[in-house]
């Protein structure tokens, strides 16, 4: 699949990205196959004038992590496998359509990059920490609110209630689990 990999295909998702949070300045990955193949698609691709010119003017450096290394990104990994493992739970089996899915993945973005890092200070008094939101664009993120529907029975045909819902159960789950590992017995 990655022999049929275009120059835009692979440029599309990173513009994607850098248009919603900014450009970054390197991008992190494992020697994943799949990560692996990208970079040799994209050094392959470089003598196209649109990938050479995109990355020359952005100057973003891709850094592997080391080859047999996997607990190089284990921080990255074990969200991902987190947020793939509370997604699933939340929309189980209901099918969704692109507007309701990319509605529900971005708001479950803004749940996880609102998930704290560190404490900004060592006071006991002080709650206030950093989290991937105070790094992306510097702020915390504020949800538009609404009413909670966890426990309605949504009709079928009400889809953007579900999505609401689905996207409050997301939110329940994954929050209550996050917080419960910083918890010393």
């Amino acid at each position: 699949m990655l022999g049929d990999l275009s120059s835009d295909c692979f440029i599309a998702p990173l513009k994607r990205f850098a248009t919603r949070r900014g450009k970054p300045d390197g991008i992190f990955s494992d020697c994943g196959p799949n990560f692996i193949g990208a970079s040799k698609e994209l050094k392959a691709v470089c003598s196209t004038e649109s990938v050479t010119n995109f990355f020359c003017t952005n100057e973003i450096v891709w850094n592997f992590n080391p080859p047999s290394a996997p607990h190089f990104g284990g921080l990255w990994e074990a969200a991902v496998n987190s947020m793939k493992f509370h997604l699933r739970r939340a929309i189980g089996a209901q099918i969704l359509i692109y507007e309701e899915f990319s509605t529900f993945l971005v708001q479950t973005e803004a749940c996880l990059n609102c998930c704290p890092l560190v404490p900004v200070s060592t006071d006991p008094d002080d709650l206030n920490v950093t989290t991937p939101a105070n790094i992306l664009i510097g702020s915390t993120l504020e949800a538009i609110p609404e009413r909670d529907v966890t426990n309605f029975k949504i009709p079928l045909a009400d889809c953007w209630k579900f999505v609401q819902q689905i996207s409050q159960l997301f939110w329940k789950r994954w929050s209550s689990e996050y917080i419960t590992q910083f918890q010393e017995d």
